[in-house]
């Protein structure tokens, strides 16, 4: 079979376009899916500047997706809802949730970890700082695994529940 030269940039754009939109962020911290979000609003705004909507939409979309509870995402929403008729909301019960179990499932420690934070940037809560703090001690990071264990109990995780590990470092 074969593909005529117009077929084959359309192909060749597609597996662009994945490569961009598709890729796992997970490995990523808060801090750099925030910064990325960020970027994305702005590459969307200059998008929209230029009349190109397709592209516009897509990346205040994916400003949402990369950090749902930064002011990036917050103002993505505003946009898409004001260009593009497109409501999303922000719901930090459902976006804490869906953190905690990509967490659950990561099979990559650092993976896990990045994936609690983004959880607690959605929610505070003692239990998810105490599993951070597990996961740096399964790396080998006694002071980050002590510092998040401090945490959880400044959370309101009680000494007496705090994972026996965790209790002598």
């Amino acid at each position: 079979m074969k593909i005529s030269r117009w077929h084959g940039l359309v192909l060749l754009g597609m597996v662009a376009f994945s490569l961009v939109f598709a890729q796992d962020y997970s490995l990523y911290s808060p801090d750099a899916r925030k910064t990325l979000a960020q970027d994305w609003l702005q590459t969307g705004k200059a998008y929209l500047q230029v009349k190109k909507y397709s592209k516009a939409k897509n990346c205040f979309l994916y400003a949402h997706k990369l950090y749902p509870m930064g002011e990036a995402a917050a103002e993505a929403r505003a946009l898409l809802s004001q260009h593009f008729k497109v409501s999303l909301t922000y719901d930090a019960e459902k976006t804490f949730a869906s953190f905690v179990a990509e967490a659950q499932k990561a099979k990559n420690i650092q993976t896990r970890i990045n994936l609690y934070l983004m959880a607690l940037d959605a929610k505070r809560d003692a239990r998810i700082y105490e599993q951070v703090a597990l996961a740096y001690l399964a790396l080998g990071q006694k002071d980050k695994a002590k510092e998040y264990a401090f945490m959880a109990k400044e959370a309101g995780l009680p000494e007496q529940e705090l994972d026996s590990r965790l209790r002598n470092l």
